[in-house]
């Protein structure tokens, strides 16, 4: 109900309003530095449009599968070869929180596919059914390669972005040989 129609239905029962408390989306992450500084972003911008967000941070051995007291699972995953991780992600068992009968059946024909032209036709299938039907926001890739010179120290192995700590970084700089 909007605003307007909000006001015309207050004023028509006694000027009584009676706004609807505000939904928070909660908002599951794995034990990690890279999930924990991503889903605190994610949440900074969600604020921004008065959508409240509350993060939860999962046990390491709960894995990878949708508690049911969130509504938002971030997940670190590469989907690398659709064949093999297709039906890893939306299948029955899959990150998606299961599946639907038509997403089980066109995943079952898949495996069943006999050369790669029709293995291409199926997972163009599987596609359109999970664009119709699975709920899940790709938000970017991280990327996980960058160059660093030996003579640079303090950078970390595993940075949140490619210039993390770089208050920390020491150039030792060394001057070539004149021999």
């Amino acid at each position: 109900m909007g605003e307007a129609a909000r006001r015309e239905v207050a004023a028509a029962e006694g000027g009584r309003t009676t706004e609807p408390a505000a939904a928070v989306l909660v908002l599951a992450y794995p034990p990690s530095e890279v999930a924990r500084a991503a889903c605190t972003t994610i949440r900074q911008q969600l604020a921004a449009i008065d959508i409240a967000v509350e993060l939860k941070e999962l046990p390491p051995i709960l894995g990878r599968s949708m508690p049911e007291d969130v509504d938002l699972l971030y997940v670190e995953l590469a989907l690398w070869e659709p064949l093999v991780d297709g039906p890893r992600a939306l299948g029955e068992r899959g990150l998606a929180g299961g599946c639907s009968a038509l997403m089980s059946e066109s995943l079952r024909r898949l495996e069943q596919a006999a050369d790669w032209s029709e293995a291409v036709a199926r997972l163009q299938r599987i596609d359109r059914v999970a664009h119709d039907e699975v709920a899940v926001v790709p938000l970017w890739q991280l990327s996980d390669w960058f160059a660093c010179r030996k003579s640079v120290e303090g950078v970390e192995t595993t940075p949140l972005t490619l210039y993390h700590n770089i208050e920390r970084w020491k150039l030792n700089f060394e001057y070539p040989s004149e021999n």
